[in-house]
């Protein structure tokens, strides 16, 4: 806040110094009272302050802060979205895009809010396509005398795997080129 005024030189009167004394008191009175105001203000914000916390993922709508030139407020809309939740940067900062050619933005959580209409498919973090594995039990290998027999097969996903049965019957067409 603020400091103490300085100290200056000794008065020469009596009236001086005792005016010097009171003005000092009343300026720590202040300064007290001004702490205390602070920390009562700071309790009830606090207490008040429970904002959504957004995951990675989650779609939001941005308030527009500033307007635009030569355009009237009134008909404006102040939020603009939806953009997707890129990274949780800290628990009131995130980076938020708004397409996946778009520039992100480190936006504070106070300017988000959540998007609530249809779900939107996120173009960043899709879910990742299933992989079958064929499994090889290990006893079979054991009774297997002649290690030129073996054949390693690689994971193959569910798509892969149809077209190669289709390839292999004869009875489907490949029309990968």
């Amino acid at each position: 806040m603020f400091p103490a005024p300085p100290r200056e030189k000794e008065c020469e009167t009596d009236y001086a110094e005792e005016l010097r004394d009171i003005i000092r008191s009343m300026h720590e009175r202040a300064r007290h009272a001004l702490r205390v105001s602070q920390n009562r203000q700071k309790q009830w914000f606090d207490r008040k302050v429970h904002g959504p916390v957004y995951k990675q993922g989650d779609f939001v709508w941005l308030y527009r802060k500033s307007r635009r030139a030569n355009l009237s407020g009134k008909l404006l809309l102040p939020w603009e979205g939806p953009f997707l939740v890129v990274k949780v940067m800290t628990d009131v900062t995130y980076r938020i895009q708004k397409t996946a050619r778009s520039k992100p933005q480190v936006v504070h959580a106070d300017r988000l809010k959540p998007y609530e209409g249809s779900p939107l498919k996120s173009w960043k973090y899709e879910a990742p396509v299933p992989i079958e594995m064929n499994v090889v039990d290990t006893s079979v290998l054991n009774e297997i005398s002649d290690c030129d027999k073996v054949q390693v097969v690689e994971p193959v996903s569910a798509v892969d795997k149809e077209q190669k049965v289709e390839s292999s019957t004869g009875t489907g067409t490949d029309t990968r080129g």
